[in-house]
């Protein structure tokens, strides 16, 4: 088995999101927003999945949800933000690839 770029792509979000997780659970400062997320655009997904209307639109908002988890200024409460965008990750892929979600559902902040 060779997973596709989308997939080893995926991977190393849930592994970033999971160091967001413990920052924020800590009270840490987060860094700023990982400009490799951006890859989601451009990474190759598997030959039996095709890029649609549905996922370039969640990808958009996810990035959007990411991006706002390191906004100073917001007035949003940090938690909820993250969870936003874990919440997105989670929508989406109850559209195609549904093997994910118990995964990405350990991210979301309790």
């Amino acid at each position: 088995y060779v997973p596709s770029e989308m997939s080893v792509h995926m991977r190393k979000m849930i592994e970033i999101n999971e160091e967001i997780k413990l920052k924020i659970l800590a009270g840490d400062s987060l860094s700023e927003f990982p400009e490799n997320f951006l890859n989601i655009y451009s990474a190759k997904l598997s030959e039996t999945k095709n890029r649609n209307e549905t996922f370039e639109a969640y990808s958009k908002v996810f990035i959007e949800n990411e991006k706002e988890i390191f906004n100073i200024k917001s007035t949003i409460p940090l938690k909820i933000r993250y969870n936003n965008a874990i919440s997105t990750c989670i929508m989406c892929h109850k559209t195609e690839c549904v093997g994910p979600i118990p995964v990405i559902e350990k991210l979301l902040i309790q």
